[in-house]
């Protein structure tokens, strides 16, 4: 499958921004949102910013591979917990009001032995309290390919835990998003790129100096220009 554990998995592509010289650029938040609102092509679409965090208090922490991601991100993948409860989309319009962590299979079993009473328990995450709502299916491993993604975060706590880049989720030029899109019914892969494209173009139109000259592109998960690498 193009991503391992996500229902209809071919039906999900990638959406990428491109340069003015025509190469690609992660997404920023604020484009995301846009190509969110406006394209129609799409059941919907989803964000996710690939980090390494700090999970468990000052005198114990451990370096684990995580995404910040929009709240309808697994709704858009499909995507079913094991145990407990996935975000909310709508935590996307409150940022720093959901401190909520979802939990990889495999880390439930390393780091809690298995045990249901995870779920409603605080754990720190880069030294800031989150609550436990959700366990991933076996099967899941994250939106990046060869990655083995533990923890998934709102990128709305970003303020949170990452302060020095808490600005991304108001600053056009802060491009560090991927974004998953979901074809909708009825709409063939080309003709979804074709808005997509359409739609990027008018972007760098309306939004002048910040996007000049870009535009954007649909492609399948395994063209994709995030691949198996380290991240970000």
């Amino acid at each position: 499958d193009p991503i391992p554990g996500a229902g209809a998995p071919n039906d999900v592509m990638a959406l990428e921004s491109t340069t003015p010289s025509g190469s690609w650029t992660p997404v920023s938040w604020l484009d995301y949102r846009d190509f969110r609102k406006y394209l129609r092509s799409f059941d919907d679409l989803a964000a996710s910013y690939p980090v390494s965090l700090a999970l468990g208090d000052a005198a114990r922490p451990e370096r684990v591979r995580a995404e910040l991601v929009s709240g309808n991100f697994f709704d858009v993948l499909r995507v079913r917990p094991t145990l407990g409860q996935f975000f909310d989309a709508r935590l996307d319009d409150a940022p720093g009001s959901q401190p909520l962590a979802i939990i990889s299979h495999g880390l439930w079993q390393s780091r809690w032995h298995g045990d249901t009473a995870v779920i409603g328990q605080v754990v720190e995450i880069n030294r800031f309290p989150f609550t436990i709502a959700g366990v991933e299916p076996k099967s899941f491993h994250g939106s990046l390919p060869g990655e083995d993604v533990q923890l998934w975060v709102p990128a709305t706590m970003v303020g949170q835990i990452m302060p020095t880049v808490s600005s991304l989720l108001r600053d056009r030029d802060w491009r560090t998003f991927r974004v998953l899109a979901r074809v909708a019914a009825g709409h063939t892969q080309r003709a979804a790129a074709d808005e997509v494209r359409r739609f990027g173009t008018f972007m760098s139109t309306v939004n002048g100096g910040r996007s000049k000259g870009m535009s954007a592109i649909l492609l399948p998960i395994w063209r994709s220009h995030w691949g198996i690498q380290d991240g970000l």
